[in-house]
């Protein structure tokens, strides 16, 4: 499911902007890892698949951040493509070493559902980290303005 939201989510990203877009991903994904945190029967875990379609436009969301943010620094696409690459590399290697003991000391706990929690929290974390750079631009946009008039 995450393909179609993928390919849908650059359509309702022009919609809703770039940080509307990281929001509302970051927001149905937390959402699915708190159905996931209760699920008990395979019907459950089918359900929470809904949640899964709207994922996408939070990626869409960020490629359009990140492409925004090199134009705005004169980076080139094939020299911020490659910078991306290295950065998800770092993502992915501070991931495989953090994830595993999260879960770990769940499933120690007797608890691994609990995972789901852990994960919940650090998607809310990013959509209010994204709310507040919104709010600040905006603010930032507002004093411009002002100044203008002056």
């Amino acid at each position: 499911l995450l393909i179609p939201g993928i390919s849908l989510g650059g359509r309702a990203a022009q919609a809703v902007g770039a940080s509307g877009a990281v929001i509302a991903g970051a927001s149905f994904a937390a959402l699915q890892q708190a159905l996931n945190a209760g699920v008990q029967t395979s019907r459950q875990q089918f359900v929470t698949l809904v949640t899964a379609l709207p994922q996408g436009l939070g990626r869409a969301g960020l490629a359009t951040h990140f492409l925004q943010a090199g134009e705005a620094a004169g980076i080139r696409s094939a020299q911020l493509s490659s910078y991306l690459n290295s950065l998800q590399v770092v993502g992915q290697l501070a991931a495989s070493w953090l994830w595993p003991r999260v879960f770990t000391s769940c499933v120690r706990q007797g608890q691994p559902r609990r995972f789901h929690n852990a994960i919940f929290v650090v998607l809310i974390v990013q959509a209010l980290a994204v709310a507040f750079a919104r709010l600040v631009e905006r603010v930032d946009r507002s004093k411009k303005k002002r100044e203008e008039l002056c």
